[in-house]
């Protein structure tokens, strides 16, 4: 398994890391555009086969429709003679000989046998237009997300020269300029762990609000959805008084304590690879003990609560560390570091799944800090007050079995 694997523990080192990082955008950059190249000719092609089986099928229907209106016209001949109850008696009585009247009714017969084998098989033709149709959509859907992909890595690309030249400027390229960024994005790391011990004494309080939360939503899933902006069950009107008595230090002492069961967590982001894991033993030494896992997540991915949260505080850093902390029930907490962007508003209560900021972790990018070797999304798990392993609290085996330790591995 590899953890982290660019330790960054110099300016060089850093300026080095993220040449790489430019080199690999301009590498996708280019193999995208291939990809969106092949997949227009393909489309092409698609296209022009639809157009010739649409003219092919237009005249087939033309040909059905004209058969049909013969089949109709020989049966007319015969359904003139006779009404219900009596065609029989009516076929033998016709001025015709009986053997010609039988030829002929035997013939309409076969016309309309003839023609609904030419109907079915036009008909199976529609179908397969209709396939046709189907993965020309497709196609397009790939070529708008491989447009979209494409969109994404020039701008990291241009992210990553501004990053660049910005961490020149600021340190004028002197190592002590950058000790004193990277000791800064360290610190406000730390003040996140100070946040979340003044957050254990009123974590209860907290829990009381998500009890209400939780009934809500159970009434929501009984009565229906609500009408959008609609209040439920007065929660959000509730927060900001909620907020006033957790600065004045409100306490509630439970009458037990509740311990979870693990993995109480969805994942934040898709759980495609750790790069970093709780107390790591290759985490950079001058970083400190590394109370997460980090998961691996392109820029700007979106982080979604894991459960239903208050949110306690968020903190933009500005080209700094910045982070987001979660307070759920059961005296759990979550922490979400170097996001780009922050979604969620402090002093309100989310529902597991909702949108709450989107990753980041690039090298000198909005809210990544100089802690971070490429992007990432920083995932801690608290409880009562103290740094878990967030694998004990996630379905460790999402991953792909690669990423998972053996430990998880023997368990199962």
């Amino acid at each position: 398994m590899s953890p982290v694997r660019d330790a960054i523990e110099s300016l060089k080192s850093q300026i080095d890391l993220l040449n790489r990082q430019l080199l690999l955008s301009k590498q996708k950059i280019r193999n995208t555009e291939y990809l969106i190249a092949e997949k227009q000719i393909a489309l092409k092609n698609l296209m022009w086969d639809l157009k010739k089986s649409q003219i092919k099928f237009d005249i087939q229907r033309e040909v059905v429709l004209d058969y049909i209106t013969l089949v109709y016209q020989e049966e007319e001949k015969f359904l003139d003679y006779f009404d219900e109850g009596s065609s029989t008696l009516k076929l033998l009585l016709a001025d015709n000989s009986v053997s010609e009247n039988l030829l002929g009714h035997e013939y309409s017969k076969i016309l309309e046998e003839t023609g609904r084998k030419v109907f079915y098989k036009l008909y199976d033709q529609k179908l397969e237009l209709g396939e046709r149709h189907l993965k020309i959509q497709n196609e397009n859907y790939k070529i708008d997300h491989l447009y979209k992909s494409l969109e994404q890595e020039r701008r990291l690309l241009e992210e990553g020269k501004y990053a660049k030249k910005d961490l020149l400027e600021k340190t004028r390229g002197e190592e002590s300029l950058y000790q004193k960024l990277l000791d800064e994005s360290i610190q406000q790391q730390l003040e996140s762990a100070i946040a979340i011990q003044n957050l254990k004494d009123n974590i209860e309080y907290i829990e009381e609000k998500l009890d209400l939360l939780d009934e809500s939503l159970q009434k929501v899933e009984s009565l229906g959805d609500v009408e959008e902006g609609e209040d439920v069950v007065g929660i959000t009107s509730e927060v900001d008084e909620m907020e006033e008595e957790i600065d004045e230090g409100f306490f509630v002492d439970p009458d037990e304590e509740v311990v979870p069961d693990f993995q109480t967590f969805e994942w934040p982001v898709p759980p495609k690879a750790i790069t970093a894991y709780f107390h790591d033993p290759t985490y950079p030494k001058r970083w400190g003990v590394h109370q997460a896992v980090d998961i691996r997540a392109r820029q700007y991915t979106e982080i979604r609560a894991p459960a239903n949260a208050y949110v306690f505080q968020t903190k933009d850093n500005g080209m700094g560390y910045s982070y987001i902390i979660l307070a759920h029930k059961n005296k759990l907490i979550t922490v979400y570091g170097h996001v780009s962007k922050i979604i969620a508003k402090p002093g309100t209560v989310v529902r597991q799944g909702d949108l709450i900021g989107l990753s980041g972790g690039m090298i000198g990018t909005k809210g990544a800090g100089w802690q971070t070797t490429g992007p990432h999304l920083h995932f801690e798990v608290w409880y009562d007050g103290e740094p878990v392993d967030p694998l004990d609290w996630l379905p460790v085996l999402d991953l792909p079995i690669e990423w998972i330790p053996d430990r998880y591995l023997t368990a199962k």
